[in-house]
C-alpha cells in the first residue's frame, strides 16, 4: 500500500462519523471500517522559516515511515507491529508545523486547531521541540482530551500527571542525562568533586537537583553555581571565577549548547583549562568544527567531553539496525510523501535517503509506535478510543528503532536506564594552514542491560583527554603542591631505636658473661649469680620494646603495626618487673641472712626460699598484660593531624599511632594504670629491702646503687614527661615520644646494669690486684721481719686447743701486741678487717701447707708466745659471710 493512500483517504473523503478521538471512514479497498488517528506535529524546524533543520526534517520522515509501518502491519523493526493492521481498524496520518523555537507561536497554533469545530480536532498532538512550547501545550491539548508525546522535550516538570495528565514522550527526561552523567563520573572516572555551572532556569535547576542528589548518595562533593539564561560578560566572568576559586580539577556544564563557547573561552582566560582540568558537559555542545591555531577554543577544547541520549548504535542490538536498512532502501514513492508533508522552504531539497538520520528520526518513529500500540489496544473491545484512554494503554515496553523503550508508570516517561547514552569525546584532527580540525567520536557507550533496570559500561575508544594521554586528570590539585601526604613516619630515627637496643642487648650479654665467669670469686659469690643474670634477662626485654616501638605502616603491615603495639606494653612490663624482682628476690635474702637476731644461730637460705617474691611479681603482671590483651587491644590507627587536612578535606599530615581498637571492651588506659602501680609497687619493695641492707657492706648489697637506679628513674621520668606534654603540640609528636620513650628506656636499662655490675667488676679488680701484690711482698721478706697488715709465717700446720692455736714445730719466738700484730717466719698469712663491721681481725693463709678455707676471726689484740697464738676471753671464731651465705662452714674452726 502506498504511503500516502491513508492520507489521501482522509483529505478526499468524508468522515461517517468522530468516535472518541478517531473519524471513521470507509476504506474503499476493503469496503470496511476503518478508523484515522490524525496526529498534528509541531517542531522547531527553522529560524524564521529559513534553513531548515535537517536533522528536525529526518525526525518527520520517521514519524511517517512508523505511520506507514503501522498502517500495514510492517514488523521489520518493531516485532509487535507484524499483522497489526489486520488485528487493529486504526490507521495513522499527519501534518507538522514549522514552530520556529517560539513558544507563542506554538501555541496560537494549537489554539487555532482546537478552537474550530470537533470536526477539526486531531486525534492527538506530536511534540514539541523545546518543553518551554511543550509545557503550555499540553496543559491546552490536555482540556480537549488530546494525548500528547515528544521524542525532544526533557524537561522534568513534564513528569508531573497533576499538571499534565495527558502527555507521554520516548526520550528520557534530563534527570536521566544526570543520572547518566553521575553514573559515568562516578562509576568509570571515580570523581569525588565537582564544580558545576547551571542555568538558572527550570530545565537546569531540574537537572542539578538531580544530579546533585544521586552526587551526594554516591559520596561526591559537589558545588554548584548559577548564571541566568541571557547573561552579561560581567556575569559569565563572575561565575567561571566562582568555579577556580573552589580548585576543583573537572567542571561539568548544564545549559544551552550555544552557550558553551562563551564560557569556555572566559576558562581560558581564567587558566581554568588545559592538562590539569576536564570540562563535561550534560547535554550536546554545540562546537565549531575548525577554529585558528592556539587560539582560545583550541586551547580550550581537546580532551573535552559530552554526554548525549543515543537512539542507538549499529551492533548494539534493538531494531536500529533494521531502521537504518528501511530507511536506506526508502523508494520514490515513499521519499515523495515525506517530501509533500514536510513544510516548504525556498531554496531547499532534501535527499532524504543520501544520509544517515541522527537519533531524532529514530525517536520519532518509536514515538508513533507507541501510539499505534496503545491504540490497537485501547480498541481491542471494539470501541474507539478518546486521549486518556489511549495514554492508559501504552504499552510497558517494546524494542523499538532507538532500544529498548521502557515507560515509567507514573509519568509515561522513558525510564532513564532504558536508553542509550554516549560519552562524546572532542579531539584534534589534524592541523593545516594554521587552522585546526576537531572531531566528536563515541569514546563510551552506556547500554541499558536487557530489563533496562541500569546501564553497561561499553569502550569504543578510548578517551583522549587534554594532556594527549588515555589517563583521566585527578579531580583535585596535587597534595601539598605536590608533596603528597606527610606520614609523619619514625624514618630513619628507628636505626637510632635499633642501636640503642643494641647496646643494651650487647651490654646486658657482656656483663651476664663476666658473671659467669667470675661465679666462684668471693665478689661474685656475695652478690648472688642466679640474680645477676636474671636483671639482664630482664634489661634485654625492656630494651626488645625499643624496637616494637618503631614499628609503623611504612614498611610494615597495619596488621603487623597492630601486634607490635601490643607486644609493647608486654616487653616494657615484663622487663622492668624481671629487673626489679631480681634486685628485690637478692637484697631480700642477703636481709635474711645478715640481720638474724642471733649471729651465733646457723641460718641456710637457699635460692629456692626467695624465687616466691620473684614469680609472685611476674605472674601479676602477666595477668594484668593478658586482660590487656583480651579486653582492651591496642591497634595501630593513622590519624590526622590537628592542622592535618587542606580545603578539601584531604590528609596533609597524619601521624600513627597505637590506640584502643573500636570494639574495645574496657579502657586500655585502666590497665596501664593498673601496670603502673604495680610496678611501682614492685620499686617500693625493692627500695624498702635495699634501705633495710644500707649498713651491709658493698660486697653483698647493693642497697647504695639501687637507691641511686630509682633516683635516676625518677629522674627520667620528672624530666620526659614534661618534655612529651610539650613537644605533643608539634606535627611531629610521634616522631618524638618514639624518640623520647626509647632514650628513656635505653637510661633506665644502663642505669641499672651499670649501678649494678661496674662497682662489682671494679671491687674484683682491686681485689686480684690486692693479692698480687701481697704476694710479691710477702716473697721478699726476712725472717722476723715483722710489717703493719701483720704478714705472718706459720712453718707447719695448726691446731685448736683450748682455746689457743698451737703453731707446731715452733718457730721464732719474737711477740708483738697490738691490733695489728704478728711475727714473720717461713710460712704467709695475713690478717685482715672484717669484712662486715670493720673491727674484728681474721688470719687467713696463702701457705700451701696449710688447710684451705681455715680463717680465724679475732676481736682483740693477739699475742704469739713460744709458737702459740693466744685467744682473749672476748675473741671468738666465727664463719666467714661468704661462707653463711654460700651454706659451706662447718662450725667454729672447721674447714669449708
Amino acid at each position: 500500500m502506498d504511503y500516502d493512500y491513508y492520507h489521501n483517504l482522509r483529505l478526499k473523503s468524508n468522515a461517517t462519523r468522530r468516535a472518541g478521538n478517531v473519524k471513521v471512514y470507509n476504506d474503499p479497498q476493503t469496503g470496511e471500517e476503518i478508523g484515522i488517528c490524525h496526529l498534528n506535529g509541531y517542531l522547531w524546524i527553522s529560524d524564521e522559516g529559513i534553513e531548515p533543520d535537517v536533522n528536525s526534517i529526518d525526525s518527520i520522515a520517521g514519524a511517517l515511515m512508523a505511520m506507514h509501518h503501522v498502517n500495514t502491519g510492517d514488523g521489520s523493526i518493531v516485532s509487535e507491529l507484524e499483522g497489526i493492521h489486520t488485528r487493529c481498524p486504526v490507521r495513522f496520518t499527519g501534518e507538522f508545523a514549522d514552530t520556529m523555537g517560539n513558544e507563542l507561536m506554538a501555541v496560537s497554533m494549537l489554539a487555532r486547531v482546537v478552537g474550530g469545530n470537533d470536526d477539526s480536532l486531531p486525534c492527538g498532538i506530536l511534540g514539541a521541540t523545546r518543553s518551554a512550547s511543550v509545557q503550555p501545550m499540553s496543559m491546552l491539548s490536555a482540556s480537549y482530551n488530546l494525548p500528547q508525546m515528544s521524542w525532544e522535550a526533557t524537561s522534568d516538570e513534564l513528569k508531573d500527571k497533576e499538571v499534565y495528565p495527558l502527555f507521554a514522550r520516548v526520550v528520557v527526561a534530563s534527570s536521566a542525562i544526570a543520572e547518566a552523567t553521575y553514573h559515568h563520573l562516578s562509576e568509570n572516572l571515580k570523581v569525588k568533586n565537582i564544580a558545576i555551572l547551571y542555568v538558572n532556569d527550570g530545565y537546569g535547576i531540574s537537572f542539578l537537583r538531580t544530579f546533585q542528589g544521586l552526587a551526594q548518595r554516591g559520596g561526591i562533593r559537589s558545588r554548584a553555581f548559577a548564571y541566568p539564561p541571557a547573561f552579561t560578560e560581567d556575569e559569565l566572568r563572575e561565575a567561571v571565577q566562582s568555579v577556580k576559586e573552589t580548585g576543583y580539577r573537572y567542571i561539568f556544564y548544564i545549559g544551552f549548547p550555544e552557550n558553551v563557547n562563551f564560557f569556555l573561552k572566559e576558562a581560558v582566560r581564567q587558566e581554568l583549562t588545559g592538562e590539569d582540568y576536564f570540562w563535561f558537559f550534560g547535554n550536546e555542545a554545540m562546537f565549531e568544527e575548525i577554529v585558528d591555531k592556539d587560539s582560545l577554543l583550541d586551547q580550550a577544547y581537546n580532551g573535552v567531553g559530552f554526554l548525549q541520549p543515543s537512539a542507538g548504535r549499529e551492533g548494539f542490538g534493538g531494531g536500529y539496525d533494521a531502521f537504518l536498512s528501511a530507511w536506506r532502501n526508502l523508494d520514490s514513492a515513499a521519499t515523495g510523501h515525506f517530501s509533500d508533508i514536510v513544510p516548504k522552504y525556498p531554496n531547499f531539497e532534501y535527499n532524504f535517503t543520501s544520509e544517515v538520520p541522527i537519533g531524532w528520526a529514530m525517536l520519532a518513529y518509536d514515538t508513533v509506535v507507541a501510539m499505534g500500540l496503545a491504540a490497537c489496544e485501547a480498541t481491542a473491545d471494539g470501541e474507539y478510543f478518546n486521549g486518556t484512554e489511549l495514554l492508559q494503554n501504552l504499552p510497558l515496553s517494546f524494542d523499538g528503532a532507538s532500544g529498548l523503550v521502557k515507560f515509567e508508570n507514573s509519568s509515561s516517561t522513558r525510564q532513564s536506564t532504558s536508553s542509550l547514552m554516549e560519552i562524546v569525546n572532542l579531539k584534534r584532527n589534524g592541523v593545516e594552514g594554521g587552522k585546526v580540525k576537531y572531531e566528536a567520536s563515541s569514546s563510551t557507550v552506556l547500554q541499558p542491560n536487557v530489563d533496562g533496570s541500569l546501564w553497561n559500561t561499553v569502550q569504543i575508544s578510548p578517551f583522549i583527554y587534554a594532556d594527549g594521554t588515555t589517563t583521566a586528570p585527578p579531580d583535585l590539585p596535587p597534595i601539598n603542591d605536590g608533596k603528597g601526604v606527610d606520614y609523619h613516619y619514625i624514618g630513619k630515627l628507628r636505626i637510632l631505636g635499633y642501636l640503642l637496643a643494641s647496646v643494651v642487648a650487647v651490654t646486658s650479654i657482656s656483663f651476664a658473661g663476666w658473671t659467669f665467669h667470675n661465679r666462684k670469686t668471693r665478689v661474685a659469690r656475695a652478690s648472688q649469680p642466679p640474680f645477676l643474670v636474671i636483671i639482664c634477662v630482664g634489661a634485654i626485654i625492656m630494651a626488645s620494646s625499643i624496637i616494637t616501638m618503631s614499628f609503623d605502616d611504612q614498611y610494615f603491615s597495619t596488621k603487623a603495626a597492630s601486634v607490635a603495639c601490643m607486644a609493647t606494653p608486654w616487653l616494657l612490663s615484663t622487663g622492668f618487673a624481671t629487673t626489679f624482682s631480681a634486685l628485690f628476690s637478692k637484697t631480700w635474702r642477703i636481709n635474711k641472712v645478715l640481720t638474724q637476731p642471733n649471729r651465733f644461730q646457723r641460718v641456710t637460705v637457699g635460692v629456692k626460699d626467695v624465687i616466691s617474691p620473684f614469680i609472685a611479681f611476674f605472674t601479676t603482671n602477666s595477668i594484668i598484660l593478658i586482660c590487656w590483651t583480651i579486653l582492651a587491644p591496642l591497634e595501630f590507627i593513622r590519624t590526622a593531624n590537628k592542622v592535618g587536612t587542606d580545603q578539601f578535606n584531604r590528609t596533609i599530615s597524619s601521624y600513627g599511632s597505637c590506640m584502643a581498637a573500636s570494639d574495645t571492651r574496657a579502657d586500655p588506659t585502666l590497665f596501664a594504670g593498673f601496670l603502673a602501680a604495680w610496678n611501682t609497687l614492685i620499686v617500693a619493695f625493692t627500695t624498702y629491702q635495699a634501705y633495710v641492707a644500707r649498713n651491709i657492706s658493698t660486697d653483698y648489697s647493693e642497697s647504695k646503687y639501687i637507691a641511686y637506679c630509682i633516683v635516676s628513674i625518677l629522674q627520667a621520668f620528672i624530666m620526659g614527661i614534661p618534655i612529651v606534654i610539650l613537644l605533643n603540640q608539634s606535627e611531629d609528636a610521634h616522631r618524638t615520644a618514639f624518640l623520647v620513650q626509647s632514650l628513656f628506656v635505653f637510661i633506665v636499662t644502663m642505669v641499672i646494669l651499670l649501678l649494678i655490675f661496674v662497682p662489682k667488676i671494679l671491687h674484683c679488680r682491686s681485689a686480684t690486684r690486692e693479692k698480687a701484690s701481697n704476694r710479691q711482698k710477702s716473697d721478699g721478706l726476712l725472717p722476723n721481719q715483722t710489717e703493719k697488715g701483720l704478714h705472718f709465717s706459720i712453718s707447719k700446720g695448726i691446731n685448736m686447743m683450748n682455746g689457743l692455736v698451737r703453731l707446731e714445730g715452733g718457730g721464732p719466738q719474737d711477740t708483738h701486741q697490738g691490733e695489728r700484730s704478728g711475727t714473720v717466719g717461713e710460712g704467709q698469712g695475713t690478717i685482715e678487717e672484717h669484712p662486715m663491721t670493720r673491727q674484728p681481725q681474721r688470719i687467713t693463709n696463702s701457705s700451701s701447707s696449710l688447710p684451705q678455707g681455715l680463717q680465724f676471726i679475732i676481736m682483740k689484740p693477739i699475742k704469739m708466745v713460744d709458737g702459740l697464738i693466744l685467744r682473749s676471753e672476748n675473741s671468738r671464731m666465727s664463719e666467714s659471710p661468704d661462707d653463711l651465705l654460700n651454706n659451706t662452714g662447718d662450725g667454729f674452726g672447721s674447714r669449708s
